[in-house]
């Protein structure tokens, strides 16, 4: 038996109101209207005459469609599935921290529904390294102290210091001890006034006869005369080099006789020296045997002019017949 496909529509509409479940009776419904067919047109101008079977089928009242109802919700789910889609629906949801500074405790991470959290293996943290050497008790590192006011003050709080002149530098002042007295004992250099040299035994010599000259070698021994008493108050006076003594050639008593050393003999009127203070330390050198002044020939200032004798007042001596006592240390 052939079946009327507008009984399958029908039965198609209460199939879906089924679906539809217990849809509230007051909300309006929306019908869905399942049009009859048309009869066939006959304008007249078919081929042949119509089927002499063909009836037309009865009307029958139209029934109300499947409930809108159904598509809405059917739309809503297929709306919300694309918003989940859209807004993270593969699993990550980006997650938002509140700003730092709040005191607020950031939220704990919530796993989405259908997903599961796998744990995760604790890692380690990695140990310190272990020091190679321990550093030494005896070398303290320094502690950094408060700032002293000086270094602490503002350029504007200093006071500008006035530039100080330089100082000169210390100099170093020698003193040189000054002329003595006679005294037996010492060791002094004959120090000509009008000159400023020493007398004393040419070229150093050694020999008896050796002439007596000035210099100005003050360290040469061979001008350091060492003094030995004498007779009458008088004094012998010993080469430090030639161990001689100061002598008057021959005893002579004649103006320009150039002295000498020779062997020293003790007492020995020829090699006797007395002298006279004239004042500020200086003397006149008087020779026992003629009389006569010890002298610088002409007043030379050349190294190896002869020291003579001169006939003199030794109380009123020139220039050239006056010696100073230079003490040899």
């Amino acid at each position: 038996m052939n079946r009327d496909p507008h009984e399958d529509e029908w039965d198609q509409a209460q199939d879906w109101e089924r679906a539809g479940g217990d849809a509230e009776q007051d909300e309006p419904r929306l019908v869905w209207t399942v049009a009859e067919p048309e009869a066939a047109e006959t304008d007249g101008s078919t081929d042949g005459p119509a089927d002499p079977d063909a009836t037309a089928a009865p009307d029958r009242p139209r029934r109300p469609a499947a409930p809108v109802k159904v598509v809405v919700a059917a739309g809503v789910l297929l709306l919300a599935a694309a918003i989940w889609v859209t807004a993270g629906g593969d699993g990550s949801r980006p997650t938002t921290s509140p700003p730092s500074g709040t005191g607020m405790p950031e939220p704990s991470a919530v796993p989405e529904p259908g997903f599961t959290e796998l744990p995760t293996e604790p890692t380690e943290s990695p140990s310190p390294p272990e020091p190679t050497s321990a550093p030494a008790a005896s070398d303290p590192a320094p502690i950094a102290g408060p700032p002293s006011p000086a270094t602490s003050r503002s350029p504007a709080a200093q006071r500008p210091t006035a530039p100080r002149s330089p100082q000169p530098s210390a100099v170093r002042r020698v003193t040189r001890p000054g002329p003595v007295a006679p005294r037996a004992g010492i060791t002094v250099r004959l120090v000509s006034l009008a000159t400023g040299k020493s007398a004393g035994v040419s070229q150093g010599s050694g020999a008896d006869g050796a002439r007596i000259t000035q210099s100005g070698d003050a360290a040469g021994s061979a001008q350091h005369w060492r003094m030995v008493a004498g007779p009458s108050g008088c004094y012998q006076l010993i080469n430090v080099r030639s161990g001689k003594s100061l002598d008057n050639t021959d005893g002579t008593s004649t103006n320009g006789t150039q002295m000498q050393q020779w062997t020293w003999y003790q007492a020995s009127a020829n090699q006797s020296w007395c002298f006279r203070s004239v004042g500020s330390g200086r003397y006149s050198i008087r020779n026992m045997t003629s009389g006569f002044l010890l002298d610088v020939r002409d007043g030379g200032t050349a190294d190896g002019v002869a020291v003579q004798q001169w006939n003199a007042d030794p109380a009123a001596p020139n220039a050239n017949q006056t010696w100073l006592l230079a003490p040899v240390s």
